[in-house]
């Protein structure tokens, strides 16, 4: 049995499991919102986590803002307003997207505040675990179904290795030595 898996217990699998409730909701508005409105809005709104990272630590870590980060923060907001509105109307599909923005900036202060507090490995094993059963959970209404041929497969196990476990091992490690 993997070491990894002996010190999941209390306090870690709480809160890498709220982690990993962020991102998977982070992932699930993102696709909604991307079914509603184009990859270019969708890919705009998501970087905004960027900025709304700053203003979460705010209220969660007791963070400061200066002026200059400010004034980023208003150029996003008037961005954002530009290209989530058509007239009074909103875009669901935009709106969307910015809760995605939301739940990743959360994501993003939770490992700030938590990752230095626990085991990088296990740490990742549990955000991610939690966001796979999230995100396949939403996923069963509308049906699951697998990669088509071996190169879908082949596509699927690199992704998930290489753009997901091994990237939240980084990002998770990085987030506790710079907290």
């Amino acid at each position: 049995r993997p070491r990894v898996l002996t010190i999941i217990k209390g306090e870690l699998l709480l809160k890498g499991g709220l982690a990993g409730i962020f991102l998977g909701s982070g992932y699930i508005f993102q696709t909604l919102g991307l079914s509603l409105t184009t990859p270019a809005i969708t890919g705009f709104i998501t970087g905004l986590y960027v900025v709304i990272t700053p203003i979460l630590a705010i209220f969660f870590l007791k963070m400061r803002i200066d002026f200059l980060g400010w004034i980023a923060v208003l150029l996003a907001t008037v961005g954002l307003l530009v290209l989530s509105f058509n007239g009074l109307d909103v875009s669901w599909g935009a709106f969307s997207v910015f809760i995605s923005a939301i739940f990743f900036a959360a994501h993003i202060v939770a490992l700030g505040a938590w990752s230095s507090k626990f085991d990088v490995y296990a740490m990742t094993t549990v955000q991610l675990g939690t966001c796979a059963l999230l995100t396949t959970l939403a996923a069963i209404p509308g049906g699951i179904t697998g990669p088509v041929g071996g190169n879908g497969w082949l596509v699927v196990i690199f992704t998930a290795f290489f753009a997901t476990v091994f990237a939240f091992i980084i990002q998770t490690w990085a987030q506790s030595i710079i907290a």
